[in-house]
């Protein structure tokens, strides 16, 4: 797999066009052959800010894009309309975005799933906004899921006592999901899988190793994992939450 970073402005994210330009990020430590890659919000945002754009995507294949999206206080987000199914996740700030003609409320620690055609305004923007964007190409079906937003409480939900998967959106082309593991349990044991993924820690840490190497996470931490992959959580140091989106 070839991974490249690239740098959009609000207008070219509106019509969905991708203009190549690498930028510098985080590298996880003894990659296997890209085989994996590693991310954060806070050096995603550091280069986003050296370009001066408000859409910066951090990655992006031939069908699929992650990058971070940043709005100031008291700015409005035109029309967006893209073919893309996407999962935003409101890394920090609040905001409404308004689709089907519903006002969402979003604070941090939010995930919105909107459907590919489903034309949303994001508005309202009352603390600085920083969104994790996940887009995954190719034609949304008829029947694709409907509109899903929670906030960071309904997504970690009561910790249990053991490690708990949680799927909340399986569409034609992309998979969404929450996967929690209790403070002070051993991880679990590990497993890969044919398809790509992003993991997002949300709250709490540990380690999570990935194919020869690994990161130590933390909130806002990112690692994305090549199929076929092993992947392991070790050492949870404190309740964690990681937001799953994968590839279908």
């Amino acid at each position: 797999m070839r991974w490249q970073a690239s740098v959009v402005g609000v207008t070219v994210l509106l019509a969905g066009c991708l203009e190549a330009n690498p930028g510098p990020l985080d590298a996880g430590d003894s990659r296997d052959d890209r085989a994996w890659e590693s991310f954060s919000v806070s050096s995603i945002k550091a280069v986003s800010a050296q370009q001066h754009v408000t859409f910066f995507v951090a990655q992006a294949d031939s069908s699929f894009r992650m990058g971070l999206l940043n709005a100031p206080v008291g700015s409005t987000l035109g029309l967006i309309s893209h073919r893309d199914n996407a999962v935003y996740y409101v890394a920090a700030g609040s905001a409404e975005i308004l689709v089907n003609g519903d006002t969402i409320p979003v604070e941090t620690g939010a995930v919105v799933f909107i459907p590919g055609d489903t034309e949303h305004r994001i508005r309202e923007i009352e603390v600085e906004l920083d969104v994790v964007v996940y887009l995954a190409r190719g034609l949304a079906l008829p029947q694709e899921p409907e509109v899903l937003a929670l906030t960071a409480e309904e997504l970690a939900g009561p910790m249990s006592e053991t490690n708990e998967w949680r799927l909340l959106v399986e569409s034609s082309t992309l998979g969404l999901g929450v996967y929690t593991l209790p403070k002070g349990g051993g991880g679990d044991e590990g497993l890969s899988h044919d398809f790509v993924e992003y993991k997002l820690v949300m709250a709490g840490g540990g380690r999570l190793d990935v194919g020869g190497g690994g990161i130590e996470a933390a909130p806002g931490s990112m690692v994305l994992i090549a199929d076929d992959v092993r992947h392991q959580v070790r050492r949870v140091s404190d309740d964690l939450v990681i937001l799953v989106v994968w590839k279908q």
